[in-house]
């Protein structure tokens, strides 16, 4: 890091804690949005297949690691992801299985957060005998 980079940085942690001081809280920083939508869209797609894999191959909710799992070995083979991005970090999973749970982001979700960690797909999107299933278990 160059010496005028420190001194932005420390100038940068003065107002933090100047502002603290003044106000009692200082705002916290935040990081800019991921500039590139195709990646993050790409990324929230395996999101989702990965909780319905889970769903449908081992039959129980899907935690957060083992569907950061699934994403960071399944993007490698996606045609449509590019080469030139790089393989996202467990944050950056972790933000799309949030997203994919959210309905600011679709009006009917395609997963649903069962408890804090632990995602399965959205009932509201199946049928036949699988509907079926699921509306016994909330009965």
């Amino acid at each position: 890091m160059s010496a005028f980079e420190e001194t932005i940085d420390k100038a940068r942690f003065g107002e933090q804690v100047q502002s603290a001081l003044r106000q009692g809280f200082a705002t916290t920083p935040h990081q800019s949005p991921l500039e590139n939508r195709a990646y993050v869209d790409r990324i929230r797609v395996h999101v989702v297949r990965a909780v319905y894999a889970i769903w449908n191959l081992e039959g129980h909710e899907a935690d957060l690691g083992a569907i950061y799992n699934r994403v960071r070995d399944s993007l490698p083979e996606d045609p449509q992801f590019s080469r030139e991005w790089a393989l996202p970090s467990k944050r950056t999973v972790d933000r799309r299985v949030n997203e994919a749970a959210d309905p600011r982001f679709a009006p009917i979700t395609p997963i649903v957060a069962v408890k804090a960690g632990l995602y399965i797909p959205n009932p509201a999107h199946f049928g036949g005998r699988a509907r079926v299933l699921l509306d016994a278990l909330i009965a």
